[in-house]
């Protein structure tokens, strides 16, 4: 497959799209889009475009990069099986990056757990990597993406506590945003979540910007 516009900015973000990992998804759009990169992921067409796995192995193929968030392994009441989408989507990820095009072997992925090393014990083949963990702690995850994109990619980005803090302060008028949209907070849709991320970040960036003339 040829090279796709935006290519080198898009990221996709393979996790679990449940309530209880909410937060933590919400975190990382934020931060990615922050850093100047493009969210891609399943639920940015919503339940068109035919079988998701299709849906998934074509937005793979457009994106550089990819983080890939396995804390949603474990064995609940609710869930007596382990979720295999996640590993899944990595595996996909890590084959496009050996068996793809020239531009394909340039692919770089980032996994995240909810603790230390844990993917070692479900995923043995994982074990000479040295991914961080998040203990469930949006503000952990925005530093662990930042660090990454820092040490992954050509650009110069400010410190963790930078983006932790614009995303502090987002946070602090989500709900006015939501309501402005008269949205409900808890169910707000992907589209409709980067779309309020993006504004943000472009008001906030205009502000800074004007600060810095006057």
């Amino acid at each position: 497959m040829a090279k796709v516009k935006d290519y080198d900015r898009n990221v996709f973000i393979n996790c679990a799209f449940d309530a209880n990992f909410l937060n933590i998804f919400r975190a990382i759009v934020y931060v990615v889009h922050d850093c100047g990169f493009i969210i891609r992921c399943a639920l940015e067409t919503g339940n068109k475009d035919g079988v998701r796995i299709d849906k998934i192995i074509k937005i793979i193929e457009q994106c550089r990069y990819g983080i890939h968030d396995l804390s949603c392994l474990e064995i609940t009441k609710e869930s007596p099986l382990p979720r295999f989408n996640m590993p899944y989507e990595l595996g996909i990820f890590m084959g496009c990056k050996h068996y793809g095009d020239a531009h394909h072997k340039k692919k770089d992925f980032l996994v995240l757990d909810s603790q230390p090393h844990r993917y070692k014990r479900v995923i043995s083949d994982l074990a000479g990597y040295d991914f961080p963990s998040h203990n469930n702690d949006p503000m952990a995850a925005i530093a662990s993406v930042r660090d990454w994109f820092s040490e992954s990619t050509s650009k110069v980005l400010p410190g963790a506590v930078y983006y932790q803090e614009r995303y502090r302060n987002f946070m602090n008028v989500f709900p006015d945003l939501c309501a402005s949209m008269k949205a409900d907070i808890n169910t707000l849709n992907f589209r409709d979540y980067y779309a309020l991320v993006s504004v943000w970040i472009q008001t906030q960036n205009g502000q800074i910007l004007q600060d810095e003339i006057n």
